[in-house]
């Protein structure tokens, strides 16, 4: 009996095993970056350390007070995460998300955001924002 894994379903789709490279969030539905050989795994992984991560956020809340005065940081210290039980913990680190509102409505109340965590800690941005 096959396991119905991410792995399994790329094998069956494309026929090639694929070598994972990045996972963003996989206690929810998250999303996984492969590459079918070594060289370019290690050209993904190693582009991840040099790169910039920008994430993209519809938000609740007009978000119009900040629409069109450029990007801010949201510098505020967040709990630790413990790594065998994801639990958070009592002690905190410091967290730093470079945030800019880039469209924002009064009705419904919501705004489009860009994000760019300058830490990475345990769901930043989301608990950032």
């Amino acid at each position: 009996m096959q396991q119905d894994t991410l792995a399994a379903r790329i094998l069956n789709t494309f026929g090639r095993t694929p070598k994972l490279v990045h996972r963003l969030d996989r206690q929810t539905s998250g999303i996984s970056l492969v590459a079918f050989d070594n060289v370019t795994r290690k050209a993904l992984h190693d582009a991840l350390k040099i790169g910039t991560k920008v994430y993209y956020a519809l938000c609740r809340n007009s978000g119009e007070a900040h629409l069109g005065k450029g990007p801010f940081i949201i510098a505020r210290p967040l709990r630790r995460k413990n790594v065998e039980t994801e639990e958070l913990c009592q002690d905190y680190q410091d967290a730093k998300t470079e945030v800019e509102v880039l469209f924002a409505q009064a009705s419904p109340r919501c705004c489009l955001v860009r994000a760019s965590p300058k830490t990475g800690r345990f769901h930043q941005i989301r608990r950032h924002l």
